[in-house]
């Protein structure tokens, strides 16, 4: 959606862009020395800071004091690129779970970014035809992949576990019991369920759009229910892996309890909570979504 010139600028050395898709800070226009933005600001969220090289804040458009409104009588807003040197971090991610995010706040002060390095999110069409720049549902599939990933690593934790560790008052290990069975039947089952249904949904997604279809709605609407089922369905496999060990679960030291932190960070996400399953099921009833990126 950017320039062949500002692409390579940013991502042609290897670069690594975070940042926040949410308008909340300021991008005053200015032409005094090249047309583009004056921005400043701060956002949250910029989730892998600690190794990123550009920074990435989606901005209110001023003209001097005033908000630019569209035809529709609308604010435009602006996705601003910035290098890193250009940014302050925070250390502000100080969280229960998924701590090597390293999600920090970051603030911009006054830096002009050029009118070509930035986009209007929603709105600029895409300069390359490959399919998540035509459908953002598959970008956000990375929050069901990523849960499952969770979830199937708390059901190895498990398995390594109880082919280890005696259950109470008894010398058998605790794999032999048939609660612990069920419980790592009815999680495995969960995960591998979601997975499929995920991997199906972006496939039929992805092949639509490289068809040639050109809105397939209840593709994308699909793809996103998918991905929030998979983060959901996670959840509720993680809670079956720590029931079934007891204890076990609680300690710090116990990559487990890791696991069970991190599925429940991942589960705050606006971009797999309730809202998701609302906006897919007025898709599904022949309504529009009414809830970004769908």
């Amino acid at each position: 959606m950017l320039p062949a010139d500002k692409i390579r600028a940013i991502w042609g050395d290897g670069g690594i862009v975070v940042g926040t898709a949410r308008p909340i800070r300021h991008a005053k226009w200015t032409a005094k020395h090249a047309p583009g933005y004056c921005v400043s600001g701060r956002w949250p969220f910029a989730s892998g800071s600690s190794h990123a090289s550009w920074f990435a804040g989606e901005c209110v458009v001023y003209d001097g004091d005033t908000p630019r409104l569209d035809a529709a009588g609308e604010r435009v807003t602006r996705m601003v690129f910035v290098p890193r040197a250009e940014v302050t971090l925070y250390d502000t991610w100080h969280t229960s779970g998924l701590r090597g995010t390293v999600s920090h706040d970051f603030s911009i002060d006054g830096a002009f970014v050029p009118a070509a390095r930035g986009l209007q999110v929603l709105a600029t069409p895409p300069q390359h035809p490959w399919a998540p720049y035509r459908a953002p549902a598959l970008v956000f599939a990375n929050h069901g992949s990523h849960a499952l990933g969770i979830a199937r690593s708390a059901v190895d934790e498990v398995r390594a576990i109880v082919a280890a560790k005696s259950g109470y008052g008894s010398p058998n290990r605790m794999r032999e019991q048939p609660r612990v069975q069920a419980q790592i039947a009815e999680a495995t089952a969960l995960v591998e369920s979601a997975r499929v249904y995920l991997c199906a949904t972006v496939a039929a997604l992805w092949a639509a759009l490289e068809a040639g279809e050109a809105d397939p709605a209840l593709l994308r609407a699909r793809t996103r229910l998918a991905t929030s089922y998979a983060a959901s369905v996670s959840r509720r496999a993680v809670e079956l892996a720590c029931s079934g060990v007891g204890t076990a679960a609680i300690f710090t030291q116990n990559a487990l309890e890791r696991r069970r932190s991190d599925i429940e960070a991942a589960l705050t996400h606006v971009m797999v909570g309730p809202l998701t399953y609302e906006a897919d099921g007025r898709v599904e009833l022949g309504l529009p979504a009414q809830f970004p990126f769908f």
